[in-house]
């Protein structure tokens, strides 16, 4: 059984994995850990009891895309301890068990297009889903470009439906590792629902997520800069509007009871495809006296 690592990155060679490499390696030098490089050849399953020895040959001829990524990790951070970890199988099995003996696990994602959309609902999505650290999805960088910067801002979106707040707690040390501004969103639907007329509404709204911040900020130190705002939209429409390509965004995903099958909702699925920075996707536990819902 290999050793537990704060933090992972899987890699393919695509510009979005090298992406997620220069971005997981500014996020281990903060914490000050090493970095695990991650890499799943490809294979059906039924292949590899026909050729006993497929395996090791596999692995063999994915060394030099795994020792570019590191080498790419070793440049972005000097100093940064890097090690490796190559799976054989199928990717979204074996990058679930690699989520089971990590900290936090980032990966990049294909494009913004319908059909990019449907390829990162493949791996990405249920990834996201079933995943038992965050996971943070990345984008592949404009051409020119060398990848998302360390973030200067993180957004968290705010769920309407109590949680135990890890989503929250993720943002803040996100905020404070990177010397970054905080700005917690609730998405609002308007004031029809609530019987008050709207400003009156709103502003109930922005006191509840006022209320929210500053339980999680007590006793923290140091307490990075934070701001909040509530505004009318579909949730997915308002975050992924706000964000800029150096946020990073953070969204809750609520976990489900054992006899419901996970799904990683609308809300965090539209974030992850439609936003232009990279998209953290936190598991929070089902609360036990609520029936199970996704909540973002």
């Amino acid at each position: 059984m290999i050793e537990t690592f704060p933090i992972g990155v899987a890699v393919d060679g695509s510009p979005a994995s090298m992406a997620a490499v220069r971005w997981a390696a500014v996020a281990a030098a903060r914490r000050g850990v090493g970095l695990k490089i991650v890499h799943v050849c490809e294979v059906n399953t039924a292949y590899l009891w026909a050729v006993p020895h497929l395996p090791e040959q596999l692995k063999e001829l994915c060394r030099p895309s795994v020792a570019e990524a590191a080498e790419l990790a070793r440049r972005t951070a000097p100093g940064l301890e890097v090690t490796d970890w190559v799976l054989v199988g199928n990717p979204y099995r074996m990058l679930l068990l690699a989520s089971e003996n990590a900290g936090l696990l980032a990966l990049g994602r294909t494009g913004r297009t319908a059909l990019a959309a449907h390829l990162v609902g493949s791996t990405t999505y249920r990834l996201a889903a079933h995943a038992h650290c965050p996971i943070v999805a990345l984008p592949a960088p404009d051409a020119g470009a060398d990848g998302p910067p360390e973030p200067t801002r993180i957004v968290v979106g705010i769920a309407d439906r109590p949680n135990q707040g890890r989503a929250i707690d993720f943002a803040l040390d996100q905020a404070a590792r990177h010397a970054a501004e905080l700005l917690a969103v609730r998405a609002w639907s308007g004031a029809a629902s609530s019987g008050l007329d709207p400003a009156a509404a709103e502003a109930e709204q922005l006191a509840q997520v006022n209320q929210l911040l500053s339980a999680h900020l007590a006793g923290r130190s140091p307490v990075p800069a934070v701001a909040t705002m509530v505004r009318a939209g579909s949730p997915a429409g308002v975050l992924s509007g706000l964000c800029r390509p150096g946020d990073l965004l953070v969204l809750g995903h609520r976990r489900h009871a054992p006899f419901v099958p996970a799904s990683i909702g609308k809300v965090a699925a539209d974030c992850i495809h439609e936003a232009a920075c990279p998209v953290a996707v936190v598991p929070e536990p089902t609360m036990v006296a609520e029936q199970p819902r996704v909540a973002v």
